[in-house]
């Protein structure tokens, strides 16, 4: 099997073939009689999505395109994806210096790996036939096979953060060029980083959880950090980077990971500082009828207050660029009811005279066990029972208020999960979904019970 790299020791090395400079559907290639093989050549301008094919005709004489110049694509800044053959097994990082017949001689350009797509600012996801045996790709994401090594992080993702894989020991020249990134949380199984893998990239946060080569450390690595950057190391390396690196230098255990929102996901949130609008529906505590807890829908909402949220987007936010010392939590409190904002992660158990409720269904909050686990930035609900069924009373968990949610005079309104009783439930095109099952087999989503809509968690 072929590597993905060729690697060069000797600024002499000869390819013996003959080579033929020919454009084939708007593709340069070098193309090799001897072995039939097409190198894919530099000079080219590709837009939107491109398939590289397994192989190409010329003059009736088939090629497999197995090869590709590292500069290939440099600069193709309307290319948007790339999708590469099962053939195509080595990124050439040297120059055939006679590309249009006689031998070809290689001239060396690095023994690092430097990232094919550079300069290719659009450029969201490069693809991999599974086949293909010395590359693949991760989330658009282009490693070697075996996920040692990360090739190109696509300078089109629109994601603030990646997380590098676990397995991931090396990161090649200019891999993460131009990149839109504000956060790299890197894997205890890095070891090295080549120099300007970060080239032009502006980031707030970097995680390094394994050791680091000393090529790594002292090369330009840091130069994408701002004076006001954060770097969290393992803290047996903490004086190490502090004497390279002037901002702020922390151990991984002061790390905490971001809270995350997703679309349409009903969550709660709580901030030190005013929260965006845009980024979804804000509903504050505002009263108790009945067994209903009512909340409200807040155009503008407020620092310091517990809110649900109704996402109308995905989003997070890194927790370690609030400045949260001296806060705890924010309470609003009303009819025995009290929506309880935390800014730190906490477990907290129940007591006599009181049951919480969670309304954030994420996996950092979690009710099991007579235990209530909230994730930093969000929010519970401590509801005062005089005669709770835990503690020998007569109510029930069966007997909880539901959650209300008024969003311009309309109820958007929790589901429970007990049975329906026969009543129709429809979607919100009209059409009936489940009219005699028990509600807890109905997926996520708004639906409409009673005239009014309702929101199934």
């Amino acid at each position: 099997m072929k590597r993905f790299i060729l690697f060069l020791f000797a600024l002499g090395a000869i390819i013996s073939a003959n080579a033929m400079r020919v454009t084939i559907d708007d593709l340069n290639y070098s193309l090799i009689a001897e072995s039939h093989e097409a190198i894919i050549s530099y000079g080219n301008k590709c837009s939107g999505e491109l398939v590289i094919p397994s192989e190409v005709s010329n003059n009736g004489q088939t090629y497999a395109v197995k090869r590709m110049l590292w500069k290939a694509f440099y600069d193709c800044t309307e290319l948007t994806k790339v999708r590469i053959p099962k053939s195509l097994d080595t990124i050439m990082h040297y120059y055939p210096n006679d590309p249009d017949g006689g031998d070809v001689e290689a001239v060396l350009v690095s023994s690092d790996v430097m990232n094919p797509f550079r300069g290719c600012t659009s450029l969201e996801a490069v693809e991999v036939d599974s086949d293909n045996p010395d590359m693949k790709s991760a989330e658009g994401v282009l490693f070697n096979k075996v996920g040692t090594r990360l090739y190109c992080y696509p300078a089109g993702i629109k994601a603030k953060s990646y997380k590098v894989p676990q397995g991931v020991e090396w990161i090649g020249i200019y891999a993460f060029a131009d990149a839109d990134i504000t956060k790299i949380d890197l894997p205890e199984s890095i070891q090295t980083i080549c120099t300007n893998a970060f080239w032009n990239c502006k980031l707030d946060i970097m995680i390094i959880r394994g050791h680091l080569d000393e090529h790594s450390v002292s090369g330009s690595l840091l130069r994408c950090l701002k004076e006001t950057s954060k770097l969290y190391v393992p803290a047996s390396e903490v004086d190490r980077y502090k004497s390279i690196f002037a901002g702020e230098v922390l151990p991984l255990e002061k790390y905490t990971e971001p809270v995350a929102f997703t679309e349409g996901q009903m969550a709660t949130i709580v901030l030190p500082t005013e929260p965006e609008a845009s980024r979804g529906k804000y509903y504050r505590l505002d009263r108790v009828e009945g067994n209903e807890i009512i909340f409200e829908q807040e155009l503008q909402p407020r620092a310091h207050i517990p809110y649900i949220i109704v996402p109308g987007e995905d989003f997070c936010i890194e927790h370690g660029t609030l400045d949260l010392n001296g806060l705890s939590r924010d309470t609003v409190s009303i009819d025995g009811v009290s929506f309880i904002g935390t800014y730190q992660k906490e477990e907290i158990r129940s007591k006599k005279g009181f049951y919480f409720e969670i309304i954030d269904a994420t996996p950092d909050c979690i009710l099991s066990d007579n235990k209530l686990k909230v994730g930093a930035l969000r929010a519970f609900l401590q509801v005062h029972w005089d005669d709770p069924y835990s503690h020998g009373g007569t109510k029930a968990p069966a007997e909880k208020l539901q959650i209300v949610l008024h969003d311009h005079g309309t109820g958007l309104k929790t589901l429970s999960n007990s049975p329906l009783k026969g009543e129709d439930i429809y979607d919100l095109n009209g059409r009936i979904v489940n009219g005699k099952l028990s509600n807890s087999k109905l997926p996520q989503g708004i639906y409409i019970k009673d005239g009014r809509k309702r929101l199934k968690k």
